[in-house]
């Protein structure tokens, strides 16, 4: 096919023949090849997996554009026999390293050594492993040199005393002692020096203050000053802080009498209710100029005493004589006397008179005779009544 209308190239015009040779030059020609030739009898290896190849040749080239040749050459996979693996590697390494240094100022228990080594060929094909290639070990006791550390001078402190020649201090201390064979402590930690406060200084006083006004007995009036400066180092003493140098006039302060301690309470002037307890006291100095005199000489308050107090009986009598002068049926007596009333309502059941029965004589000093009767009439006693 041409890209143009096909033209008439017949007849022996030259300028047509040049134009149809140019549109011939340009028409597209496919690539054109031939049949696949057989694949070869032999494996590219002699073991293990290998390849064959088949070819095929181009017929016809591709021209002005037209479609390109595939490809000519083709293989499959082939394999005859296994081959024999590579010898196996083991794995090395190199020698150990130093032993780490241990730390100073921590304790051994807490720290441990490290060494190691590289490993210089890997292993293959089946070879040995590698051993560890990092050790560890505890870290012995050790004593870490330590050099003493001391703080810095301080400021000089006060002079040690505030007139004349004294001292000033400064010192510095140790942040951190010397141990196995650091460098030492230096033993100077405090320095001296003389200082001088030798510069009087003289008393100074404020101004004085108004009149006090006087006091009734004070003879004059008084006005102060107080210290503002202290003397030092041998300068002027302070002047007087008092002036009395004004006299008052002569006035009669009023004066209240003075009186004495007061007495004890006197007793209760009753033994039974209410009544009165009573102190005292004196004037001691009178009052004068229109003081005061307030008060009294008596003071009293009121008492009371409410015990029940119960009457009180002597001790009791004799005993008297019996009723009767003859037989059995008689009665003896005797008394006893009320000694303190009942009083503040208390009782008095106190019996005050006690009988009991008596015998007279025998039936034969009577004169008795028990088949006659009496030979002789006895005297009549009077009956005895017992009085609570």
């Amino acid at each position: 096919k041409s890209r143009s209308r096909k033209a008439n190239c017949a007849g022996s015009n030259s300028n047509a023949n040049a134009y149809c040779t140019a549109i011939i030059k340009y028409c597209p020609v496919d690539c054109v090849v031939n049949t696949w030739v057989t694949f070869g009898a032999k494996c590219s290896t002699t073991c293990g997996p290998g390849y064959k190849l088949r070819t095929r040749s181009v017929n016809t080239k591709a021209a002005f554009g037209g479609v390109a040749c595939p490809t000519l050459l083709d293989g499959v996979s082939c394999s005859l026999k296994d081959c024999p693996g590579p010898p196996k590697v083991d794995c090395a390494v190199s020698p150990w390293s130093s032993w780490s240094a241990c730390p100073c100022g921590v304790p051994a228990r807490a720290t441990r050594q490290t060494r190691s080594r590289t490993i210089t060929t890997y292993p293959a094909h089946g070879g040995q492993d590698c051993p560890n290639t990092v050790e560890y070990r505890a870290c012995p006791p050790k004593c870490c040199k330590q050099d003493c550390i001391v703080s810095a001078w301080s400021a000089y402190g006060p002079c040690t005393t505030s007139c004349g020649l004294g001292i000033k201090t400064r010192t510095r201390s140790i942040v951190r002692a010397a141990r196995c064979g650091g460098r030492a402590c230096p033993t100077l930690l405090s320095k001296r020096k003389k200082c001088d406060r030798v510069k009087p200084r003289n008393c100074q006083v404020n101004s004085w203050t108004p009149w006090l006004p006087c006091k009734c007995g004070s003879k004059n009036q008084q006005r102060l000053r107080y210290i503002h400066v202290q003397p030092q180092c041998g300068g002027r003493p302070c002047p007087s802080l008092t002036d009395l140098r004004k006299p008052c006039p002569l006035t009669c302060c009023p004066q209240d009498c003075t009186w004495s301690h007061w007495s004890a309470f006197s007793a209760c002037t009753a033994s039974c209710g209410y009544g009165i307890r009573v102190r005292y006291r004196k004037v001691l100095t009178e009052e004068s100029c229109g003081g005061a005199c307030n008060g009294g000489l008596v003071d009293h308050k009121i008492c009371r005493h409410f015990p029940a107090i119960n009457c009180l009986a002597g001790p009791w009598g004799t005993w008297g004589k019996c009723s009767i002068v003859c037989g059995k049926a008689g009665t003896q007596v005797r008394r006893r006397s009320i000694v303190r009333p009942a009083s503040c309502r208390g009782t008095c059941r106190l019996r005050t008179l006690q009988s009991k029965p008596c015998s007279g004589l025998p039936d034969a000093a009577c004169g008795y005779n028990k088949v006659r009767g009496p030979l002789k009439q006895p005297r009549e006693s009077k009956p005895f009544v017992e009085n609570v």
